[in-house]
């Protein structure tokens, strides 16, 4: 377990983060956040949390998810590489769920890197995998997508590229409207195992998602 108390962080937050290893290839993830102080936040009033995963070399850079490329097409999977083509692009970007809305943020802003995102595609389930080296797989899913109150985004880096083919496969916890000593949180799983297919690791998705509230 990782702790912080809010005594000890600028945002005056407090904050958990429990890890439990799971046979055979995961890791389960339980974050839990409670704002001491929303004042903090200005007054559009969300937190963005992010998190990072550094990888080593990879096969391919992109995350693939379910999702659409734009509102009016079907679902099908998705290969994101976080391209150029935003004002505010900077080795990298982040992607949203189908029915969230992009985060407003002052021109003026000293760190738009992880603020921003694309407005399409958009995934449609809550989960991303990438592809690393030796025929694995690193699978990323999560208890939630969208909601009034929080939401999960996808971001993907590429600061190493293209000397090294090391990119970021990250993700963001994002709480809107931040009230006072409410607790806000999210359940993930991490899987790291051989890649049989998309839809293998789909099924990984619907499996543990059946038994996680």
């Amino acid at each position: 377990m990782l702790v912080r108390r809010w005594e000890d962080d600028p945002w005056a937050m407090s904050s958990t983060l429990v890890y439990t290893l799971t046979k055979p290839h995961y890791v389960d993830l339980d974050f839990r956040c409670v704002p001491h102080d929303p004042a903090l936040f200005g007054t559009r009033r969300y937190a963005i949390l992010f998190f990072a995963n550094y990888m080593n070399d990879v096969n391919d850079v992109a995350i693939h998810f379910r999702g659409i490329e734009r509102a009016d097409q079907p679902e099908k999977w998705i290969a994101a590489d976080a391209p150029k083509g935003h004002p505010d692009w900077n080795r990298g970007g982040t992607y949203r769920s189908a029915s969230a809305s992009d985060l407003a943020y002052d021109p003026d802003h000293n760190f738009k890197l992880n603020s921003w995102s694309y407005d399409n595609p958009r995934f449609t389930k809550p989960f991303y995998y990438g592809l690393s080296t030796k025929g694995m797989a690193f699978i990323l899913m999560f208890n939630k997508m969208f909601t009034e109150t929080d939401e999960v985004r996808f971001s993907l880096f590429k600061f190493k590229l293209p000397r090294f083919p090391r990119p970021a496969w990250d993700f963001q916890y994002v709480i809107r409207n931040i009230q006072a000593d409410k607790e806000y949180g999210f359940k993930a799983r991490l899987v790291w195992k051989r890649f049989v297919s998309p839809e293998d690791c789909l099924e990984e998705y619907r499996a543990w998602s059946a038994l996680v509230p």
